[in-house]
């Protein structure tokens, strides 16, 4: 419970901290984030956290690419982890968007590594100049169930 409280302090000051117009409103943003993921059924147990990056490569002003990686975290031990490399298209209207691309999940740590097959991702959110919101879902090309869902908070910069 106390490093869920730390990392709550931590998180509110890098907020605090934060300019009131970020720059992520040119041609390339860049944004650190931080979330969560669960299964689907939305149990939250375990509970997995996310932290990573993103960038956002803006084609024209209703199209973007965006490629991020995140760190899938359990009970924020950093050993193993499981990296989460995606590439999406999207379509921006007005301030929200939507979109889908593909996705890999890759278990690095305690002396191995493990890859997935690549994913189906989907994803929809509030792109602003100052930060980015995000929901997602992962789904295998195969079976189109949904086995992950997420959410991410991102800061431009």
């Amino acid at each position: 419970m106390k490093k869920t409280v730390v990392i709550t302090l931590l998180g509110l000051a890098l907020l605090a901290a934060l300019p009131a117009q970020a720059k992520a409103a040119g041609p390339l943003n860049f944004y650190i984030r931080f979330g969560v993921i669960t299964d689907n059924h939305a149990t939250f147990d375990p509970f997995l956290w996310t932290m990573g990056a993103n960038f956002d490569f803006n084609l024209s002003e209703n199209l973007f690419i965006s490629a991020d990686a995140d760190m899938i975290i359990y009970k924020f031990n950093f050993k193993p982890v499981w990296l989460t490399p995606s590439v999406l298209l999207n379509f921006r209207f007005s301030d929200f968007y939507i979109g889908a691309g593909v996705s890999k999940f890759v278990l690095i740590g305690s002396g191995y590594s493990l890859s997935s097959d690549l994913l189906f991702k989907i994803n929809a959110g509030f792109k602003s100049n100052a930060f980015k919101l995000q929901v997602f879902a992962y789904s295998p090309f195969g079976d189109f169930g949904v086995f992950g869902l997420g959410a991410n908070l991102g800061f431009g910069f």
